[in-house]
């Protein structure tokens, strides 16, 4: 049946691959042709036909092109926007276009009905910067991915995939004898943008916090309803804008919720600089706390293994070894027998070998098992050593100190706290299988010292069987 279901299935991926080989080969002869696939009113260009059912071009139409242009420049920071800031996102985009009166392109249907002439919505503006066509390129391979079978989550878009020069997209300023032809944006700029756009899809904010373009943001917490305090931003009677930052709960539920007070920047800023003044003890009292929590963690993991796992795989080896020499026992006793002797033999044989494949089994599935405890492992290990190389005796600007994962915890009436933020390794170590809470807790009470010399022996033994160097701890 295995070697049935393994002919089947590599028959189905050398189908799949001719399929997708030929998908491709189709896509690139198609793009030879002059056949771009885009949408009739792609923002910045027009499709021109010079010939009769000859191929179509992409036209730029140069106050589109324009902005177009402006919109990649602010998001890969090359511009600021009005308040100075850089590389900022789609809604800072839209809202920079608003102010100016930018709209997208109106256009009359054969209905004669009009659609377009709004404002630019975020979903606009991210397929505007995921579109390689204002470089002059055109992509060879699917931008959209279906997922997983059967599910019901919509196509997710592909970050990376193959894009070729077209022919067939004009450029905004033709080419001269000592000057290249120059399109809506490089492909420099493309690329830029594409990599700033899949950095932040791959960044993970801790849960309930706002990823805005805020430097603020994820930084404070409500002390009143837990909620994180988001940017907002006022106008004076002159017409200034202020920026603040207020409840996320307060500002969707009300002051009935929440009553904390908004922060102004400058307020802000201030806290900053009086924390910045007894940074260095802050420091040094809560990396020691995060410390003695991962150790509590890593001696559990590897005292795990080494009670039990190891215990097991030892025991396993050297029935494994009893099997095989009694094994090597029995063909020497086979040799110069009959043949009713030797077919008891053989049985007896064929059980051993039987019993031996079990043993290695059982042994091989405990391995495979302490496997999921190697990259949690390695993660304290270098979370530990990463708290080894934090300075604790240099004076940090306030700018330094913004880029550690520290929050403040604002009460009313100005009244607030600073918390360093750690990962919850407790709850990492509960999600192994096969481990709960309870024995967690239990073993850690058991072992309330920390033994740093039989931690060192241990992590060697450990990385030794993978043949890897293991750092030395020191707490």
């Amino acid at each position: 049946t295995d070697t049935i279901l393994g002919i089947i299935q590599q028959l189905d991926k050398s189908k799949s691959t001719d399929t997708s080989i030929k998908v491709r080969s189709g896509l690139e002869a198609s793009i030879r042709l002059g056949k771009i696939r885009t949408n009739s009113r792609i923002y910045g260009y027009e499709i021109f036909r010079p010939v009769k059912d000859g191929p179509s071009y992409l036209k730029p139409i140069p106050e589109e092109a324009l902005t177009v242009r402006t919109i990649f420049q602010l998001y890969t920071g090359e511009i600021a926007d009005d308040d100075g800031e850089q590389c900022i996102g789609s809604r800072q985009i839209c809202n920079y276009l608003e102010r100016r009166g930018i709209k997208t392109r109106e256009h009359i249907t054969k209905h004669g009905e009009a659609i377009g002439g709004t404002p630019f919505s975020i979903s606009s503006i991210k397929r505007i910067l995921a579109n390689e066509k204002y470089c002059g390129y055109v992509n060879s391979e699917r931008k959209w991915d279906a997922g997983e079978v059967f599910n019901r989550k919509s196509p997710k878009f592909v970050n990376e995939y193959p894009i070729i020069k077209s022919d067939y997209i004009l450029p905004l300023v033709a080419a001269t004898e000592t000057k290249e032809a120059e399109y809506i944006i490089t492909l420099e700029q493309y690329q830029r943008a594409a990599e700033i756009r899949r950095s932040r899809s791959e960044q993970t904010s801790p849960r309930g916090r706002n990823p805005g373009n805020s430097i603020y943001n994820g930084k404070i917490k409500c002390a009143v309803c837990g909620s994180w305090f988001t940017q907002n931003g006022d106008k004076d009677n002159k017409g200034a804008y202020h920026k603040k930052m207020n409840c996320s709960g307060k500002k969707r539920h009300g002051i009935a919720y929440c009553n904390n007070s908004n922060l102004t920047f400058r307020e802000i800023e201030k806290r900053y600089e009086d924390f910045c003044l007894d940074f260095n003890d802050f420091l040094d009292y809560e990396t020691k706390r995060q410390q003695k929590e991962v150790l509590k963690c890593l001696y559990v993991l590897l005292s795990m293994y080494y009670n039990d796992t190891e215990k097991a795989i030892r025991e396993l080896n050297d029935e494994i070894k009893k099997q095989q020499d009694r094994f090597n026992d029995l063909l020497e006793q086979r040799a110069g027998l009959g043949d009713k002797a030797k077919k008891r033999i053989n049985q007896m044989l064929d059980e051993v070998a039987t019993e031996e494949e079990n043993l290695t089994k059982k042994r091989d599935e405990i391995i495979r098992d302490v496997e999921t405890l190697r990259p949690h492992i390695d993660n304290m290990v270098t979370v530990l050593m990463d708290i080894t190389r934090i300075d604790k005796t240099k004076k940090y600007t306030v700018e330094e100190i913004k880029n550690f994962d520290i929050i403040m915890i604002a009460y009313p009436e100005g009244e607030y706290k600073w918390e360093m933020q750690f990962k919850d390794y407790q709850n990492m170590f509960t999600s192994i299988p096969g481990f709960s809470s309870e024995y967690y807790y239990d073993f850690v009470e058991e072992r309330t010292s920390l033994d740093k010399t039989t931690l060192n022996t241990r992590l060697i033994k450990w990385y030794d069987a993978y043949g890897i160097a293991s750092p030395r701890l020191t707490f």
